[in-house]
């Protein structure tokens, strides 16, 4: 199998939230851009999102928490909008995106974690 497929495989067997690294403390999850999944989505957010046509698009994030909030999206860098080009119309590319940042090493993360390599 290929670290793509091994990653779906995982993050549908864990229900989506993916423990990393030795201790799991941090988890892994790919969700819809969406009022009901972004605890504090702002108003100027939720129009550009509708502006764009990237309301419900995926994103890829890393927390601790039980619920994500805009501090965890990659949508900052920009001082006159929110940064989307890290939102993908499809699941999949989400991932593939994941597992292409080097400097996130997802796989290594993923498979460091006691039972996640149990799961394929």
């Amino acid at each position: 199998m290929s670290k793509l497929s091994d990653i779906l495989t995982i993050i549908k067997k864990q229900r989506f939230w993916v423990p990393l690294g030795e201790d799991g403390e941090s988890k892994y999850a790919v969700v819809t851009v969406s009022k009901e999944n972004i605890v504090d989505m702002t108003k100027q957010f939720f129009e550009q999102l509708h502006k764009e046509g990237k309301y419900g698009y995926y994103v890829a994030v890393f927390t601790r928490k039980e619920e994500i909030t805009m501090r965890d999206l990659p949508i900052f860098g920009r001082e006159d909008k929110y940064e989307t080009k890290w939102l993908y119309r499809d699941y999949e590319d989400a991932v593939q995106h994941s597992l292409r940042e080097r400097e996130l090493c997802l796989y290594d993360r993923i498979m460091r974690y006691p039972g996640n390599k149990e799961l394929l």
